[in-house]
Formats: C-alpha cells, sequence, structure tokens
C-alpha cells in the first residue's frame, strides 16, 4: 500500500496566503480544500510531542488496518503567521494542536484520534 505524506511547505503557503493578510473566507477555503484533497490533514506545529505521536499514529495504524490514505501535514508553525489557528479555532472549537481531520470530518486532536481509531478498529471486527 501506497501512502503520500505531504507537508505543506512555505513557498506553496504563497498561493494560499498572499503578502497580504488572508480573510478568514480565504483560510476557510485553504482547510476545506486540504481536507478535500488528502485523506488525511494534520494541522501541527514542529516540536509538539502529542503532534508527533499523532502522526506516528497514523503512519503506524492505517497501513495496518488496510486504509488506503494520503496525509498531508501542515506545519503551522512554519506557514502561519496567526492567520491559521483563529480561523481552526472558530471551524472547530478546538485551540491546541494536532487538529485533525479525517475524510473531510474534523477529528479533534490526539486524545480523539485514538478514540477514532479504536472505533473504526472495532467497527471492523
Amino acid at each position: 500500500m501506497e501512502a503520500l505524506n505531504a507537508f505543506f511547505t512555505a513557498e506553496e503557503t504563497s498561493l494560499w496566503f498572499p503578502n497580504h493578510r488572508p480573510s478568514t473566507a480565504e483560510i476557510e477555503l485553504f482547510v476545506r480544500e486540504k481536507s478535500k484533497q488528502f485523506t488525511v490533514v494534520v494541522f501541527s506545529k514542529s516540536g509538539c510531542a502529542f503532534c508527533e505521536r499523532a502522526i506516528r499514529l497514523l503512519q503506524t495504524l492505517l497501513p495496518m488496518l488496510d486504509i488506503p490514505y494520503r496525509m498531508n501535514i501542515v506545519e503551522m508553525n512554519t506557514v502561519d503567521a496567526g492567520y491559521l489557528q483563529p480561523v481552526l479555532k472558530d471551524l472547530t472549537d478546538q485551540s491546541t494542536v494536532p487538529n485533525i481531520y479525517i475524510d473531510q470530518q474534523h477529528i479533534g486532536g490526539y486524545d480523539k484520534l485514538c478514540a477514532y481509531i479504536q472505533e473504526v478498529i472495532v467497527k471492523r471486527l
């Protein structure tokens, strides 16, 4: 099974967030488009232990469960100039990272990801 782990780079950010402050609508569009393009989207911050655990868990368990996926990891501290996180909070009612979407559905953070994966495993039994 082939999985794509795509990191969102600062150069790609300029396509979405030009040199002006993006509007809330532009950021909401960015979040929606990323969740349409990728099965899994993780809004993360480098150095965040829970983010690293969530990414590792997804990279390990999804292939073990034979679930095809394409994952996009948005490292907010390298691409976000403070615009993305407040809009994510408005969209998801979650101000922490990781902030995870699977199949265009907001899952939540690390603890909710673990519960989601347990639910998937139980459904497969």
